[in-house]
């Protein structure tokens, strides 16, 4: 009895042993970097996120300070991440792009040890491929700026794939983030870093996902050798040890969702979960503390005080004799406008983006120039003729938002102009080939942008109200010769003209518009015609005729009753949202219809008349309103939209008042056969 106790006791207790074992497994089932288990390897689908084409197992990045001879004090980097490829989708995964600067011998960053292996399943076991040279390449992409380029081997759906490197980097003042959130979902990311006494930073975690973080105190030792040639030419070499109470911080994320794009994000960046360094400030042992952090005021002396930003302000005697010809204008508006168009055809933009310029004096003589090349041509040219302009410095929307807290010229990709006539003040970016006075490319309308001046005198500005679309269209409907037929007077004025302009450089022709315009409205486009493209400060007008396939006959007739549709779905189809709502711009979009009855014919039905608003109406509004007089059928539609940027617990709100436009855009109108 006793035995047979005994043995039952030991059956329950390996058994309990072997289900806390395989749940231990369960919950851990990575492998380390250079092996893979049987569970990576046979995994289809990641229970955590089904859609997922692919899903980072493990990713683990760490810091260290390093002290040689010829750099002094650089950072190492190590990085290394195993990913499962799920669906085919997620087979991009094998292509990965790293970034580096080589500025001179003293400021460069090298990687080395890059080595990548991708698993397969292949007859029952499992196939390594290792990558290899041929599939490494590098990539010179400005005259500092590199890009390492490398393709995995043999990667299909099903593949396990891995790699690792390591950057070697000069610019302890610039650590790179570490992101623990990708557009795939993370089983378990990791990020070690060790700081030495001598260095303070800045540390910043961003995004919405649980990172567990801690810190700890540690002790580091450097050897610290130099050289010097003593009297007699011989070479003496001197080292010593210093100690460092270091500080290591240790990052741990697990389980972490897919960053997944969301409409009206302007940079998805700004809410991915990573953590940043800015450095503060340096004190190495018997020196004095250098101080690198400053406020946004030292940021604009440094910007004025360099060359290549604060010189390009001062060369108005570069320009002068090309505005003499505008001296006569007396509206100082006007006078802009001119100089604005003569820049424009003076000098062309290359298309690429700059924040700075070391040469505007070569743009202006070959007439191809960079934007800052030419914003600042126009502001010396602007300068030159009396009126006063200025630089507008900013981190364009896809750039991310520029922060407040941590001043940095480094966080800045652009700038436009800024113009005070008056007390008036206007912005331009004469770059842009669509864009005139307050009518900015949508990437410029930022609600942080900074004005700079001298003395002191530069300041924050929002942009993000400086413009706005406005979208008028006057239909007229009536049946000809028993076919339904739509007369479309539309007016599109600011950023909507701007955006139509856009929109027009992607046909190569006006017929290849009109074959758009039939496919949307499915029926023939007559009487088309445009006006205004040309002139960036004035509004277009767009005219023509459509006949539809909708034809008198039958015992019904049923008409969409707004012909053309401000929306026709709801963007917002997520059932909940973390990010914020960031809409492109405040625009007014009104339809005013007339719908003639054909003879022989009755109403059945109408749509109701409704006023949706958001919250008090105060931000958006919309006006649905339709009246039945004698013959003819009137619908006013009014879509007014003031605000642009919503926080995330207004997205439940905004999604049901854009689903009552949706629905009530598409409501019909029936008409009956008398």
């Amino acid at each position: 009895m006793k035995k047979h106790f005994f043995i039952k006791s030991l059956y329950t207790f390996l058994t309990l042993f072997f289900l806390i074992n395989q749940n231990i497994q369960a919950q851990n089932p990575v492998s380390k970097f250079g092996e893979v288990n049987d569970y990576e390897i046979n995994m289809t689908s990641y229970p955590e996120d089904t859609t997922a084409t692919a899903v980072v197992l493990s990713e683990k990045g760490e810091t260290r300070f390093i002290y040689d001879e010829q750099s002094g004090f650089r950072y190492k980097y190590d990085y290394q991440v195993k990913i499962k490829i799920l669906k085919p989708e997620g087979i991009e995964e094998a292509n990965e792009t790293i970034e580096y600067t080589n500025i001179n011998s003293k400021s460069r960053e090298e990687i080395s040890g890059l080595s990548g292996t991708t698993y397969n399943l292949e007859d029952g076991k499992i196939v390594k491929a290792k990558l290899s040279k041929e599939f490494i390449n590098d990539e010179k992409y400005d005259e500092k700026f590199f890009r390492k380029k490398f393709t995995l081997p043999a990667v299909k759906v099903g593949s396990v794939i891995e790699y690792k490197y390591t950057i070697y980097s000069d610019f302890f003042y610039d650590l790179r983030d570490f992101r623990f959130q990708h557009h795939i979902p993370v089983v378990k990311t990791t990020y070690d870093i060790i700081i030495p006494e001598y260095y303070h930073y800045n540390i910043e975690m961003r995004g919405y996902e649980s990172i567990i973080s801690k810190q700890e105190a540690v002790s580091e030792k450097f050897t610290i050798r130099y050289s010097h040639i003593e009297e007699n030419g011989r070479t003496y070499h001197e080292s010593y040890d210093i100690n460092s109470n270091s500080k290591r911080y240790y990052f741990e994320g697990k389980n972490i969702p897919a960053l997944k794009d969301e409409p009206f994000v302007w940079c998805l960046d700004d809410y991915i979960s990573k953590v940043s360094f800015e450095l503060q400030s340096i004190h190495y042992p018997q020196s004095t503390v250098k101080n690198f952090s400053s406020d946004w005021a030292t940021v604009d002396k440094e910007l004025l005080d360099a060359s290549s930003f604060g010189g390009n302000l001062k060369k108005n005697d570069m320009v002068k004799d090309l505005v003499k010809e505008f001296d006569t204008i007396s509206n100082p508006v006007s006078k802009v406008i001119q100089i604005q168009n003569m820049i424009k055809s003076t000098v062309k933009w290359n298309e690429k983006n700059r924040l700075t310029s070391d040469d505007i004096k070569n743009a202006l003589k070959t007439g191809l120039g960079s934007s800052a090349d030419m914003n600042f041509l126009l502001i010396n040219a602007l300068n030159a003729a009396g009126i006063e302009a200025f630089p507008v410095v900013m981190s364009t929307r896809s750039n991310g938002t520029l922060p407040f807290s941590h001043p940095s010229i480094s966080a800045l990709n652009y700038f436009i102009t800024g113009i005070k006539i008056d007390t008036v003040t206007y912005f331009t970016d004469v770059s842009a080939k669509s864009g005139s006075l307050n009518i900015l490319p949508q990437t410029c309308l930022v609600n942080r942008a900074r004005s700079i001046k001298e003395n002191g005198r530069s300041q924050w500005v929002n942009l993000t109200k400086v413009s706005s679309g406005n979208i008028t269209k006057n239909i007229s409907c009536k049946f000809e010769d028993g076919v339904y037929t739509a007369t479309i007077n539309t007016w599109y004025k600011d950023e909507s003209a701007y955006d139509f302009r856009l929109n027009q450089n992607n046909y190569k022709d006006e017929d290849e518009y009109r074959e758009i315009l039939e496919s949307k409205f499915a029926g023939a486009i007559d009487n088309y015609s445009t006006t205004g493209i040309e002139n960036t400060s004035a509004p277009i007008n767009e005219k023509f005729k459509v006949k539809t396939n909708i034809g008198t006959g039958g015992e019904y007739i049923y008409l969409t009753a707004l012909f053309e549709p401000q929306f026709t779905e709801n963007r917002f189809k997520s059932e909940e949202r973390k990010l914020p709502i960031e809409f492109n711009y405040p625009i007014t979009f009104r339809e005013n219809i007339s719908i003639e009855i054909p003879e022989g014919y009755t109403v059945e039905d109408l749509p109701k008349s409704e006023k949706y608003t958001f919250d008090d109406g105060s931000k958006i509004s919309c006006l649905y309103q339709i009246i039945h007089q004698d013959n003819t059928i009137f619908l006013k539609y009014n879509f007014t939209q003031k605000e642009i940027m919503f926080i995330n617990t207004d997205y439940e709100h905004l999604k049901n008042f854009f689903a009552k436009i949706v629905s009530k855009s598409g409501e019909k109108i029936i008409l009956k056969k008398m």
